[in-house]
């Protein structure tokens, strides 16, 4: 299955990813792929199963990620740019695009994360945020 991390607190080590279908998963830190602090950022988009948690509730395992804030902020960084984040009219995250001078290069509106990462060169086809 493939979700979009909804939120993550880093220090309690855990968070919701939201499916294709509007349903919201838990997840924790311990069922997270990846080398090092395990650890997600909202719009995240990931890879994951269901299974059960320790309590029997349904929840995210075996959560790869696929395409991460982390790796749209290093594609662009090495082009000297840098992502400024804001809230539209209802309360949804968009990003912007700005150069060393502050001075922006996308539109002022804002884009979705998949966008962005398009924005910084990666092939978002078949991902959905």
């Amino acid at each position: 299955m493939q979700g979009t991390t909804k939120w993550f607190n880093n220090q309690k080590g855990y968070g919701f990813i939201t499916d294709s279908e509007g349903k919201d998963v838990f997840v924790h830190h311990n069922n997270i792929v990846m080398d090092g602090f395990r650890h997600l950022n909202e719009d995240d988009i990931v890879n994951y199963e269901l299974g059960a948690g320790k309590d029997g509730r349904e929840q995210a395992v075996n959560v790869i990620p696929v395409l991460t804030m982390k790796m749209v902020k290093d594609a662009l960084k090495e082009e000297n740019l840098y992502i400024q984040t804001m809230k539209d009219a209802h309360k949804v995250t968009k990003y912007l695009v700005v150069d060393a001078d502050n001075v922006i290069k996308t539109s002022e509106q804002g884009m979705d994360f998949l966008n962005l990462a398009a924005y910084a060169g990666y092939d978002t086809e078949g991902l959905s945020a």
